[in-house]
């Protein structure tokens, strides 16, 4: 966290440059009274992110967890393994930005009726086949619905208790976009009364996660990754060269991507 005490520590400090898009943990009112230039990063998750949408995903739905866990036993027992197909069914993608954009059009790859929700309409993925809706809609036709929001006082808390139950009972939920738009808690009580399938997250509410989300009796139904939708090879070193880039530019008197 870079707050003013940070700030008032480092007298003189000129610029800061965040190896992230967002930029929460930084006193923007405090550096600008300061005279301190902030820059970010950005773009760099827009095709990890989508991946690893898909990789969670793909592992929750077709028990590549047990199945691993099972063969290293000795157990080749396949019983209790059925996968669920994405090919033919409905994804729903909430949020259809650069990163939700994108996984439209992976899960229209995978041969699925894709329908989206987001307050602005992108006309290309339209013309690829993606139907907009209103959320409700998209909620409970979809067998999987992928969470691609950004964390706005709108969407803080949206996916909640009522929307969780309009879904199906054998749908998969997957949120990559931001911890708090899906209520943990309504999430716990929908795994464990079975309002849903299952679910795997790469965010959180709060960073490192704790309490019910971690319990021992969600294994089955939950799968887990430490925020890391972003890490990949390619993904770290677009973050490397645009921290380079921001360095650069500030010392040449012409900063870039300033928030």
């Amino acid at each position: 966290k870079l707050d003013s005490a940070v700030f008032d520590s480092a007298p003189g400090l000129k610029f800061v440059c965040t190896r992230s898009t967002g930029y929460d943990h930084i006193d923007l009112a405090a550096a600008a009274e300061r005279g301190i230039t902030v820059s970010n990063v950005v773009g760099y998750g827009t095709l990890p992110v989508p991946e690893h949408t898909f990789a969670l995903l793909l592992a929750l739905v077709r028990k590549v967890r047990e199945g691993d866990r099972r063969v290293r036993a000795g157990d080749f027992d396949y019983h209790g393994l059925m996968g669920v197909q994405i090919h033919g069914k409905t994804f729903g993608v909430l949020g259809t930005g650069a990163i939700g954009g994108r996984v439209a059009e992976l899960a229209l790859a995978f041969g699925a009726r894709v329908l989206a929700y987001d307050v602005v309409v992108n006309a290309s993925l339209v013309s690829k086949g993606v139907v907009y809706a209103p959320l409700p809609q998209v909620l409970s036709e979809s067998d999987f619905v992928s969470v691609n929001l950004p964390l706005l006082p709108s969407t803080r808390g949206l996916i909640g208790e009522g929307q969780l139950r309009s879904m199906k009972r054998t749908a998969y939920l997957v949120n990559t976009g931001r911890g708090g738009v899906v209520d943990e808690r309504a999430l716990v009580r929908a795994l464990r009364e079975g309002w849903i399938a299952g679910a795997a997250l790469d965010v959180f509410e709060a960073e490192p996660p704790s309490g019910e989300i971690l319990s021992p009796d969600l294994e089955g139904s939950l799968l887990l990754s430490p925020h890391v939708g972003w890490y990949t090879d390619a993904g770290f070193a677009e973050i490397m060269r645009q921290t380079a880039e921001n360095i650069k530019a500030f010392a040449e008197g012409k900063p870039v991507r300033v928030v």
